[in-house]
């Protein structure tokens, strides 16, 4: 299915705030874009710094509400070497923790830890925060 202007528009959205606040960037992989029905779509990307390290991104958005809720998400920034710095995802597997299933990853052993789900500009936020701290 050739994805509508609809999912187009919000897919570019996400994008235009990721590169906005985080650039210089490359995409080393996509951006895809699919659509599965009238009301489901998928966005997929990895994003590239000038100093190797990468967020990886997939979005999986419902709009059958008339608004666009994340079904499924991932966003894993990793170092130049491949080492988690964070993930965000909203996997079923930590049913422990608050928020569930919404939790982050950080670091080298990938702890889980209690977490909302991210906007977008706090995704960035968090990016622009790590890349300047290095």
């Amino acid at each position: 299915m050739t994805p509508t202007a609809d999912f187009r528009d919000y897919f570019d959205g996400v994008l235009d705030v990721l590169i906005g606040l985080t650039a210089p960037i490359r995409f080393s992989r996509g951006p895809t874009l699919e659509q599965f029905s009238a009301t489901l779509g998928l966005l997929e990307a990895q994003l590239e710094y000038p100093d190797g390290q990468r967020l990886s991104l997939s979005l999986s958005v419902d709009n059958s509400s008339g608004s666009q809720l994340w079904r499924h998400y991932s966003f894993h920034l990793q170092d130049q070497s491949g080492v988690c710095v964070f993930r965000y995802d909203n996997a079923g597997h930590h049913p422990a923790l608050a928020h569930f299933p919404h939790h982050k990853h950080v670091g080298l052993s990938e702890r889980p830890e209690p977490a909302l789900q991210p906007t977008v500009h706090q995704l960035a936020r968090e990016v622009v925060e790590h890349l300047r701290s290095q």
